[in-house]
């Protein structure tokens, strides 16, 4: 019948209408998906920049903080020697005036000097 074409052609309008706006979203979709990959692109070469510099700059520290340590390995050695030595010498002196602690020597000078 008449009715029934018609509501058949309503229903397949319907579904047309339906079926471009599905196409008509989908192709913006799309779009939009190859504007978030290319953004995602340019900023991850972005970041690789950033982490290129970040990762020299660490790196110059850590030369940095790596010479520092030699030279005050270098440094405590040379003070490690002279410690010793005054060591040795306060050894000798304590054993030469008879004192046992650097007070008492102290003390035996000044007297010592007093007295002449």
């Amino acid at each position: 019948t008449i009715q029934d074409t018609r509501i058949v052609t309503d229903e397949r309008s319907r579904e047309l209408s339906m079926k471009q706006l599905e196409a008509s979203n989908a192709g913006r979709m799309e779009k939009w998906n190859r504007e978030r990959v290319s953004s995602n692109l340019a900023m991850q070469v972005s970041l690789a920049d950033a982490n290129k510099n970040e990762r020299d700059r660490l790196q110059r520290a850590m030369r940095d903080g790596v010479s520092q340590l030699r030279e005050l390995g270098k440094s405590m050695g040379e003070n490690a020697a002279k410690l010793t030595s005054f060591e040795e010498s306060f050894a000798h002196i304590k054993h030469a005036t008879g004192v046992n602690s650097l007070t008492e020597m102290v003390d035996k000078i000044t007297d010592h000097e007093e007295n002449h």
